[in-house]
């Protein structure tokens, strides 16, 4: 079990470098993108590297909750007994699901232009995309409900306060990556339109209004990981 927690705990670790270095390119690149000076094609070379490099926050969040589910189980720190071994294999089987069904969303969405992906690889996507959301939002309620309870009585699946809070913020980093999707339609669709028919004032401000909206959500991801990581080391 030590060998194991081990091994949990350090991909744990390495899974944060890799979602805030890969969040920071994500970001950076996405800035460029909206650079009206480039030409379209080399727009459309950033936004392929922009998609690819999303992927990484996307896949690391859902194994981070895959990962800390199992870390609390072998350390003992939250989902103990027999339940909470269930609990952690159920999870860890949802996580792979979802990761996979996240990949496969990315391959759809990066068909070369005139040769999209097969009717029922578009179709499993769009319904794939409202279970996301909902999954999201069931998720972020689910855990900052079991951190509440924890915290203020003991009958809580959380045996230690600092677990708690991570959790509570960790519920805020998903409502946070909800926030960013409702707004990725509008981002998409002007950049949409200038990929077809060129930059434009007005495409290129509707670009610029959809990006301000999603912003905050972004910056409010990096403040809830370093908390996470303080709260961490702080324990």
């Amino acid at each position: 079990m030590f060998r194991s927690y081990v091994l949990l705990k350090s991909l744990h670790v390495l899974l944060v470098a890799v979602w805030l270095g890969m969040d920071f390119g994500t970001f950076y690149t996405y800035r460029r993108l909206r650079d009206s000076s480039l030409s379209i094609e080399t727009r459309k070379q950033m936004y392929r590297v922009f998609a690819f490099l999303d992927m990484g926050p996307r896949t690391a969040l859902v194994l981070m909750l895959t990962l800390g589910v199992g870390l609390s189980y072998l350390g003992r720190w939250g989902f103990t007994g027999s339940s909470g071994r269930i609990f952690a294999i159920v999870t860890a089987i949802v996580g792979v699901l979802w990761v996979a069904a996240l990949w496969h969303q990315h391959w759809v969405h990066s068909a070369p232009s005139g040769f999209p992906r097969a009717a029922g690889h578009v179709k499993t996507q769009q319904i794939f995309r409202l279970f996301d959301i909902w999954l999201r939002l069931g998720l972020a309620g689910g855990l900052a409900v079991a951190a509440v309870i924890s915290l203020v009585g003991e009958s809580g699946v959380i045996a230690v306060d600092w677990l708690a809070w991570k959790l509570v913020l960790f519920a805020g980093i998903v409502l946070s990556g909800v926030g960013i999707r409702l707004f990725l339609p509008k981002i998409a669709s002007a950049l949409g339109e200038i990929f077809t028919n060129g930059s434009t004032p007005q495409s290129e401000l509707a670009l610029t209004a959809a990006s301000r909206k999603t912003i905050g959500f972004v910056f409010a991801i990096w403040a809830f990981i370093i908390l996470i990581v303080w709260v961490t080391v702080a324990k």
